[in-house]
């Protein structure tokens, strides 16, 4: 496994689905039970633990991030969150049993793996992951049990998203691209701006645009390109055992969730061939 970057704060309420706006919302319609965003986030433990969560679309699209998140010891810590590994697949849901093939980019290489489980609608999420990469695997035995976050259920605004967004994102770094290649670690900021997007850090990294999922949901179809080329594990968030040609289109989805309401996070995950992207980032005033 490679060496965790020095990584990016987020605020002690990151991902608190009780405290900051989540659970459910029994005024809203899903297609689906498995619909919807999920995480074993809770804002309460005061110990460095596993961290999942899954956004699983109408349509059946599910991603997932998986990582480790460390909560703040004094008050002047803040939690800070690192992923290991973008998932990527097709969600399936019959009844109350659910099940999903996926590919997962942690590590040196992408990885086939799929998972089963249970889900009680806008409630919680049971998922079992069969995975080789030894990144899931690993931590709580590949068993994560999701709570449902309700922010799900506001329709996308692209006004309400519009702004500045400070990043904070973790990775994984390659120390001889780092060192020896004279390559610096990149954790970009992201501007919004209409349905327009633009992450750089000093210099332009991404571009993108975005447009609402859907009409009742808080998630967008992103799309992202590549404005330089990024060397292999030089960038937050950036899963790729291969440097990243300029112009190469990474397809997603961008969200928020019941962060800090103060902070107004923002995340994206996408992916192209055998790379994927994670950003994280709080919105400025």
């Amino acid at each position: 496994m490679k060496s965790i970057m020095t990584m990016a704060s987020v605020a002690a309420c990151f991902f608190a689905l009780t405290a900051c706006g989540g659970g459910s919302d029994s005024g809203s319609t899903l297609s689906r039970a498995d619909e919807g965003i999920w995480s074993n986030f809770d804002g309460k433990s005061n110990t460095f633990y596993n961290w999942m969560q899954a956004v699983i679309l109408s349509d059946g699209s599910y991603w997932g991030v998986v990582g480790q998140v460390t909560p703040p010891h004094t008050q002047n810590e803040v939690t800070t969150f690192a992923p290991f590994s973008v998932l990527h697949g097709t969600a399936s849901v019959d009844g109350n049993s659910i099940s999903g093939t996926y590919v997962d980019f942690g590590g040196t290489a992408s990885f086939a793996g799929d998972y089963s489980g249970t889900v009680s609608s806008k409630k919680s999420i049971d998922m079992i992951f069969n995975d080789p990469n030894n990144n899931i695997i690993s931590m709580e035995q590949g068993h994560f049990n999701l709570s449902y976050d309700g922010a799900y259920n506001r329709p996308a605004s692209l006004s309400a998203i519009a702004g500045n967004y400070l990043s904070a994102s973790g990775g994984y770094g390659n120390s001889k691209a780092l060192l020896d290649d004279g390559y610096y670690y990149m954790n970009p900021n992201l501007v919004v701006s209409g349905s327009n997007l633009t992450l750089a850090d000093g210099n332009v990294i991404m571009t993108g645009t975005i447009t609402p999922h859907g009409t009742t949901v808080n998630v967008f179809d992103v799309s992202l390109t590549t404005a330089t080329i990024i060397p292999a594990y030089s960038m937050a968030g950036l899963f790729s055992k291969n440097d990243i040609p300029a112009g190469t289109v990474y397809k997603g989805i961008l969200f928020q969730t019941s962060f800090d309401s103060q902070k107004n996070y923002i995340e994206i995950v996408a992916a192209i061939g055998d790379s994927a992207y994670f950003y994280i980032g709080s919105k400025q005033d």
